[in-house]
């Protein structure tokens, strides 16, 4: 009996204390069987160099991408000249190797002095030699008379369209098919290559007989950049006065400072692409102005010193050589000679009296 009124007064006091409207604690044990420990905080030194390194990063990595921007912009389509190069080797060997059993092929990728071989149209009828000292292709392929080579020239060809170069038309009548009677001259390009093909059958001498040759040369389109800078100057003065009638090379130009004092001539070789014929294209400027085309000439010593005719054309070329066609003499380009009136009141020229 005394068990059960300790049970009923431990029951009432719970039912006070519930009724009683005293807070419990939401995260006592009577209501909640576990406890929401916080998490822990790193470190504020930690934390801030965790951000200063992922700054760092993004940093680089912005500085990157505006550089790969730049380098695009600034170079444009420019081409990467070692895959170039190993594209000449390959070019060279194809050639080689479609060629069935020649009488004498040689072909390598080397420097060469022998820039005329090679050229390049960089404007309508208008070309220019590859630099000097460029990496070359040069490839032959030679045969005697009994054996033309019309096999070779057409393997060489297939090799050229493999390769990707398609053929550029020309003004001259050499640019055809085979021939194996007369000279063959055709010019072929890509993206990244420029080759110049030539066949012809060479006349015997004396005793030799007759052979067939063969020959292509080629090299980066990169490696024509050093003459087109100079030649643009002249190229674009020279289309300023009327488009060439035929395809034109243009190269080794020579500037001189004239005798008259912020004025300059210059004179550099104009030739047929076939190098047919070749003559001398003279161009003048005043101070650091536009160059102006003159004339081509085959000899600037024979040029009238009339010609010379206007104020920047003489200061130019004063001292130049010239023609004196009044006199049958040779002379030099010089100031017109002025004539100075007498003064009406100057007696002193008279006979006296």
């Amino acid at each position: 009996m005394q068990n059960d009124s300790n049970e009923g007064q431990q029951l009432q006091n719970l039912d006070n204390q519930t009724t009683s409207g005293a807070p419990i604690s939401p995260f006592s044990p009577e209501v909640t069987p576990f406890h929401n420990n916080p998490k822990p905080k790193m470190p504020k030194k930690m934390l801030s160099t965790i951000l200063v390194s992922i700054g760092f990063v993004l940093l680089i990595a912005a500085g990157t991408l505006a550089y790969l921007l730049l380098v695009n912009k600034s170079s444009g389509s420019d081409i990467d000249t070692t895959v170039s190069k190993d594209l000449l080797s390959t070019l060279g060997d194809s050639m080689k190797s479609s060629i069935n059993d020649p009488a004498q092929v040689s072909s390598a990728v080397e420097k060469t002095y022998n820039t005329l071989a090679i050229t390049k149209n960089v404007k309508d009828k208008i070309w220019v030699t590859v630099d000097d000292n460029s990496q070359v292709l040069n490839f032959s392929s030679v045969r005697n008379e009994s054996s033309p080579n019309e096999s070779d020239y057409n393997s060489v060809i297939g090799a050229l369209n493999t390769g990707g170069l398609s053929e550029m038309k020309t003004s001259t009548a050499l640019s055809s098919t085979y021939s194996s009677s007369s000279e063959v001259a055709q010019y072929f390009s890509s993206e990244l290559i420029v080759c110049n093909l030539k066949n012809s059958l060479v006349s015997a001498v004396k005793d030799i007989p007759a052979t067939f040759s063969l020959q292509v040369s080629c090299a980066n389109q990169t490696d024509f950049s050093k003459n087109l800078e100079a030649m643009n100057p002249f190229i674009d003065a020279y289309i300023a006065k009327g488009a060439s009638d035929k395809d034109l090379v243009f190269r080794d130009p020579v500037v001189q400072d004239s005798g008259t004092p912020d004025y300059k001539n210059a004179n550099l070789k104009i030739s047929d692409i076939d190098y047919s014929d070749s003559l001398l294209g003279l161009f003048y400027r005043k101070a650091d102005g536009d160059w102006n085309y003159f004339k081509t000439t085959d000899d600037q010593y024979k040029i009238d010193c009339s010609e010379y005719n206007n104020e920047d054309l003489i200061n130019s070329f004063l001292g130049v050589p010239c023609w004196d066609s009044d006199n049958e003499v040779s002379s030099f380009v010089d100031q017109p000679t002025q004539v100075i009136a007498p003064n009406p009141g100057d007696k002193s020229s008279g006979s006296g009296g």
